[in-house]
């Protein structure tokens, strides 16, 4: 029970983490699912799916990262209770 003021950013900081983790995962899933499920049929359409799969990878990285900073940044959060909630927290999701 010590130190709990402490606890709540740093469980908020591991949901985020965990959060971009997952946010990670399943984009990178959902991008590349036309490979295994055999939607690509004429060679435009292929090239096309390629290179927009190229494209949405390189965007999901980062888009991970700025969830993962969130995180980091709350749960470094030295404020109150209600300060961390109305104002650290807000300001983060903002």
């Amino acid at each position: 029970m010590q130190d709990s003021k402490g606890n709540i950013p740093n469980w908020v900081g591991k949901f985020y983490r965990v959060s971009a983790l997952v946010v990670l995962l399943n984009s990178l899933m959902m991008i590349l699912s036309p490979i295994w499920s055999g939607r690509m049929e004429e060679n435009l359409e292929i090239l096309g799916n390629i290179l927009s799969m190229l494209i949405w990878i390189y965007a999901a990285f980062p888009i991970s990262r700025v969830i993962r900073s969130v995180g980091d940044s709350s749960a470094s959060s030295k404020s109150g209770m209600i300060d961390f909630i109305f104002k650290d927290l807000a300001i983060a999701n903002i």
